[in-house]
């Protein structure tokens, strides 16, 4: 299980082995994150989402699509020019749901072999990307996850 600070603070679970890719076909990826600091509900919040990883042959690029029980659907397009063999920026190509006008864009960073962290950034006033959240992944093995 991979935990991770969001904003405010919370946790997240995923569901499904989370990697960096390597081979490229569609991955699917669900998690479960909740959110401890909402103001609607003093006991936090938890949402959902899908993501589904793919190559478009066309274009010659890695493409996210992603899901939110929020309702927040968004593609992302490898940022080519931006990305490198350890850091991948992922621009939002389309975001249904989301106020006129909003821009959004994910880093995934990757560390090491065992540890990549991604952070959303969003710009809802065409002023400049902000990071609203920032996740770090580590591999977990049997072996640490039975240490004491």
């Amino acid at each position: 299980m991979a935990r991770s600070r969001s904003r405010g603070s919370g946790h997240f679970r995923i569901g499904a082995p989370h990697r960096f890719l390597s081979r490229w076909q569609i991955h699917p990826l669900a998690g479960t994150f909740g959110v401890s600091e909402a103001r609607e509900d003093p006991k936090g919040e938890i949402h959902a989402q899908l993501d589904l990883w793919s190559f478009d042959k066309a274009r010659g690029s890695i493409v996210l699509r992603q899901f939110d029980t929020l309702g927040f659907v968004t593609t992302y397009i490898l940022d080519k020019a931006g990305s490198g063999p350890d850091r991948w920026v992922l621009i939002a190509e389309s975001l249904e749901n989301v106020p006129k006008g909003w821009k959004a864009r994910y880093v995934f960073t990757r560390k090491s072999d065992d540890e990549y962290h991604e952070m959303l950034e969003l710009d809802p006033d065409g002023k400049g990307f902000q990071p609203y959240v920032t996740n770090r992944f580590l591999r977990v093995t049997l072996r640490t996850a039975r240490a004491p």
